[in-house]
């Protein structure tokens, strides 16, 4: 089975990482690792300091809280995008303002300026699956109404524009670190923010934060064992598929998104901190992240060599994309039948707003505000791009898609 999801960067050196671990609690809450983490992606980014959270939600969540965006303000987000997004907006009391996307699935600067108004505060730019956002025009309009400018880099470790990493242009930017994102570690993120004074007032919101609890920890660390199993019997007389399942309806292992922020309410991990034994995984996967973002590059450069007659997510220099997005019509269709061939493809935006669940008015979006964004989710088909494809992989894909389109 190819696999384009399930913790697709989980390695058997981070299995082994995770399951040795589980037999160490009382490394799992504190310790140096935190640190060390925070220090290596400040030196990774040149960047004065890095601050580490339980998610990147969390990390917007204390940016928000710094830079004194309050009740009554707005803040501009893209459509195309997670829950996991307006949430933080809400939390702090703020409004979320939807502007629509171009082809390259990033946010469309001609849409935003129509949504800027006088309570504008604050801009939040989403490089989508690790393709860069038109940062010179946006980071522009933003200087032009004085908006604070944000960048979403949770799917875009690795990704460069015009040179520079993504996340050191804006203001202050957040990473994430969850099971399917550039760098695994099941949950976890990063907030940076370019002026020192930001940097040290993240730093002590973050500090006020909570500790997980050790039933949350071990969960975590059970998770890329438990996939890991059922990636290998997931064909097995659906063996893999039954255990993942089973795992999350118990809850022995967690869920990416929790139902509360399907309307944008707080989690069970609202305002919590990095556990130190994540810190230990994220640590380990830092030091992979250039190879990660070279197979990233050289996938998509053979899906577009095998796949040209296709329309695809435009891509741009510097980009080290996450997933390869295909528009095509009948997407669930095209879906079903990969995985009846063994392989699971991805629906990574299915709807303006994901997971299909949220309750769009409940997050403050209105259906028919972004067209581009619902156009382009409906047609939304995601091809893996992880290190752990080889490129017999990539072909048999390709090849799969070329039939199953009769192209």
């Amino acid at each position: 089975m190819i696999f384009t999801s399930i913790s697709p960067n989980a390695e058997s050196d981070d299995v082994r990482r995770a399951a040795g671990l589980l037999f160490k609690p009382w490394t799992w809450r504190h310790g140096e690792a935190v640190s060390e983490l925070e220090r290596a992606f400040a030196g990774k980014l040149a960047v004065p300091d890095a601050v580490a959270f339980q998610s990147g939600r969390n990390a917007l969540y204390a940016i928000l809280k710094a830079f004194g965006v309050h009740e009554g303000d707005e803040v501009l987000i893209q459509a195309y995008t997670c829950v996991a997004v307006p949430e933080p907006v809400m939390w702090v009391g703020a409004l979320p303002i939807y502007v629509d996307v171009g082809d390259d699935l990033c946010m469309d600067p001609t849409d935003l300026r129509k949504k800027i108004t006088s309570r504008s505060k604050a801009l939040v730019i989403q490089h989508t699956f690790g393709v860069p956002a038109r940062m010179g025009e946006i980071i522009a309009f933003a200087h032009e109404y004085g908006l604070i400018v944000i960048e979403d880099c949770a799917h875009s470790l690795g990704t460069t524009f015009e040179c520079k990493p993504v996340g050191t242009m804006g203001d202050a930017a957040f990473f994430s670190f969850g099971r399917d994102k550039s760098l695994s570690c099941v949950f976890g993120g990063i907030a940076v923010a370019r002026d020192p004074q930001r940097a040290a007032q993240v730093r002590s919101i973050r500090d006020s934060f909570s500790d997980l609890p050790s039933g949350t920890i071990f969960k975590y660390l059970l998770h890329p064992i438990v996939t890991s199993f059922a990636k290998k019997t997931y064909r097995f007389l659906s063996l893999g598929k039954a255990i993942m399942a089973a795992a999350l309806r118990v809850g022995l292992i967690p869920r990416a998104v929790e139902s509360a922020e399907l309307s944008g309410g707080r989690p069970s991990f609202f305002a919590t901190k990095m556990p130190n034994a994540i810190a230990i995984l994220a640590l380990h996967q830092l030091g992979k992240t250039e190879r990660y973002a070279a197979a990233r590059k050289n996938a998509a450069k053979l899906y577009a060599k095998g796949l040209p007659d296709i329309k695809h997510q435009k891509l741009s220099d510097g980009a080290a994309p996450l997933r390869y997005v295909l528009f095509v019509e009948r997407a669930p269709e095209l879906i079903k039948a990969a995985r009846r061939a063994g392989i699971e493809l991805g629906d990574w935006y299915d709807r303006a707003i994901a997971p299909a669940k949220t309750r769009l008015a409940a997050v403050g979006y209105a259906e028919g505000s972004c067209t581009a964004a619902e156009r382009y989710a409906r047609m939304s088909v995601d091809l893996p791009t992880h290190a752990l494809l080889t490129d017999s992989d990539i072909q048999t894909i390709i090849s799969f898609i070329r039939t199953a389109l009769a192209l």
